[in-house]
């Protein structure tokens, strides 16, 4: 099955990172916690936690976000498991995938994975996924 929503980035927030760590050698290491709210056929919200590496030629990262919400026509959550690059202009290349045995609810049993995307100022999901 495949599911097509859009999201909005909020609550951004800068968690601490170790003092010898922050930076090193022009590459800038951060620690981020954020929600993201879905509309269209996955509509929820989420909220993420994403280590990252930012150097200026771009970005890589690795982040589990829990999703709470309504797929299709079932309700429940589910995890999330991102492993991605960004480019110089902040295109996304990497992998999303739904973490094995993380569904509740009605999502129990869910697997899969996501495209994530972005154009101009908007955000979208494209999930493939299988139910039982």
């Amino acid at each position: 099955m495949e599911a097509n929503a859009t999201f909005e980035l909020s609550d951004q927030e800068l968690l601490p990172t170790a003092d010898d760590v922050a930076s090193v050698v022009g590459v800038d290491l951060s620690h981020n916690s954020f929600t993201k709210t879905f509309a269209g056929d996955l509509e929820g919200s989420s909220i993420t936690e994403m280590l990252a590496a930012r150097s200026p030629d771009g970005a890589g990262y690795v982040a589990m976000e829990r999703i709470v919400g309504r797929l299709g026509d079932r309700v429940g959550t589910f995890v999330l498991l991102h492993l991605g690059t960004l480019d110089q202009v902040g295109e996304p290349t990497g992998h999303w995938t739904i973490v094995p045995g993380s569904g509740t609810g009605e999502l129990e049993g869910i697997s899969g994975h996501a495209h994530i995307g972005a154009d101009d100022d908007t955000h979208r999901i494209q999930l493939h996924y299988d139910l039982p």
